[in-house]
């Protein structure tokens, strides 16, 4: 698992315009699997989830160990300008460290076949968290 640190608002995840290509920054190309950049760019469906941090007791469902709660939509020709705009533009992207704590609100799960990826984004720390789930 690595972090990839961005400044970017969990708020404008959902003010995404139309974009026909993707592209990827190299920095994000070569921090990241090439089997879960690959669901990221080639995936089928893009879902949306609201999570928090599940408690020690907590039953119900979960997405890599976040409880689930809530369901904000699906991407879909919207997928290409997020990834322009996350993984791409350099505004967005910094290589270095920080010290907040990440504190997960909206996930994105990438689905490839039975392939899963997931992007955990805070909005306490502008970082985003990438799972490969295979």
């Amino acid at each position: 698992m690595k972090k990839i640190l961005l400044s970017v608002s969990v708020l404008s995840l959902m003010s995404f315009a139309l974009s026909a290509k993707a592209e990827v920054n190299p920095y994000i190309r070569q921090s990241l699997s090439p089997a879960a950049l690959n669901n990221i760019l080639d995936s089928e469906k893009v879902f949306c989830y609201t999570v928090q941090g599940a408690p020690a007791d907590y039953t119900g469902y979960t997405l890599d160990q976040f409880a689930l709660t809530g369901y904000c939509g699906q991407l879909k020709e919207e997928k290409g300008i997020f990834i322009d705009e996350i993984f791409n533009k350099p505004e967005n992207i910094s290589q270095t460290n920080s010290s907040c704590k990440i504190a997960p609100k909206i996930m994105l799960r990438f689905i490839r076949g039975v392939d899963t990826t997931d992007i955990l984004f805070s909005d306490t720390c502008p970082s985003v968290t990438v799972f490969y789930g295979g």
